[in-house]
């Protein structure tokens, strides 16, 4: 029963974010999109904290009440603490190489300095105004930093509800209390808009730059990848599963007869089939992109490597569920009919054997491809050895 409940709130709650702050991307790149913005993000964050808590203690030792006691307030036991706390989560923060870590160790890093500020407006209660508004300049600083909407959506949530703490324990008057919220109110709202517009620029940047570098990695007329960039993200995804020790397939497609279609229709015509043809593939396999070659032991790279010739590489795939995608991909091709004419495709399918290479593989493959097409094309045929499993 409470397990329904929260399950509803999560989604509610993960809905209300979506309007607020609507996702950078759509899910299937948002990984690779986090990966790319941290690295940018990563140094500056790094240098703002301790540079930010650092010049917030500077500008505390400027008042004149509270410079006197300035040491004996920093060596208070809950202060003492809380730098410490800070300390090993900023270490946390340069150690971190995921991004959900860096996330935390940043969270962590915050609450530390929140804390250290909240003891000191608890001993100097004068003190907090000038507290909250550079709390709040930090907030303003960090946003255009913030690469997840959760962490911003955090952030921004501490941000908040620390300054009311400090009040609550500082016992401001009412006036005190509505000129702090007629403060945060306008801060806050900057904030999200900072957030949002450089999300937005980010965005627009990253979705460029998938776009330039597919245009040049994908070929035109079906959409798949050239022959050029499926032998290099394969070559990579094979160093990959031989350290993982997967099995690997490969899969040659070469369309039967299309040189005839060519001749007899046109080549706008071929070029039709060739896009049909493509699609079928593509519905299979479809290529991935860089980024996910190493993070997934189980994927496909399809590609075009000639003019009517198509290639699968299967990653995690065994023979058996490799011959079941080549007979997926021969069913599917059969059912093409491009103005009353009708396709057919010839297949040859190869699995790795014991430490053979990317070529040898492909070789084996290409030879299976000849054999279908001398046994009488429209048929798949596979080539000896390999891994069975």
């Amino acid at each position: 029963m409470l397990q329904g409940v929260f399950h509803g709130m999560r989604v509610e709650l993960a809905r209300l974010l979506d309007r607020a702050f609507p996702p950078a991307l759509p899910d299937g790149l948002q990984r690779e999109y986090y990966r790319t913005n941290y690295r940018f993000a990563r140094l500056p964050l790094i240098l703002l904290g301790p540079f930010g808590a650092l010049a917030t203690l500077a500008l505390l030792a400027l008042n004149d009440n509270f410079r006197p006691r300035m040491w004996q307030v920093l060596m208070h036991p809950a202060v003492l603490t809380a730098i410490v706390f800070t300390l090993v989560a900023w270490g946390a923060m340069i150690r971190s190489r995921r991004i959900t870590n860096f996330g935390r160790a940043c969270l962590a890093f915050m609450l530390g300095v929140y804390v250290l500020l909240g003891v000191i407006c608890y001993e100097y209660p004068a003190l907090t105004p000038s507290v909250i508004l550079q709390m709040m300049i930090w907030q303003l600083t960090i946003a255009p930093l913030v690469v997840r909407t959760g962490t911003f959506v955090a952030t921004l949530t501490i941000s908040i509800t620390a300054p009311l703490v400090f009040m609550t324990f500082s016992g401001a008057s009412p006036a005190t209390w509505l000129s702090l919220i007629c403060y945060l109110i306008p801060i806050c709202a900057v904030a999200t808009i900072v957030y949002r517009a450089c999300n937005r620029l980010r965005r627009e940047t990253y979705l460029s730059n998938i776009n330039m570098r597919e245009s040049a990695f994908t070929d035109s007329l079906t959409g798949m990848l050239t022959r050029r960039r499926f032998m290099e993200l394969a070559s990579r995804s094979m160093r990959f599963s031989e350290g993982a020790k997967t099995p690997v397939c490969a899969c040659f497609i070469d369309l039967d007869d299309f040189k005839q279609i060519n001749d007899r229709y046109g080549h706008a015509f071929g070029d039709r089939v060739l896009s049909e043809a493509a699609m079928c593939i593509r519905a299979i396999g479809g290529h991935i992109r860089e980024a996910d070659t190493t993070l997934q032991a189980r994927h496909i790279i399809s590609g075009r490597v000639g003019g009517e010739e198509f290639a699968l590489m299967m990653f995690g795939h065994s023979m058996a569920e490799a011959m079941e995608i080549a007979d997926e991909v021969l069913a599917r091709v059969r059912r093409i009919d491009v103005d009353g004419v009708r396709v057919s495709t010839s297949i040859g399918v190869a699995c790795a054997r014991t430490d053979e290479s990317m070529r040898g593989l492909l070789h084996r493959a290409d030879m299976a491809l000849l054999d279908a097409k001398s046994q009488g094309k429209d048929r798949i045929v596979a080539s000896p050895g390999g891994h069975a499993d």
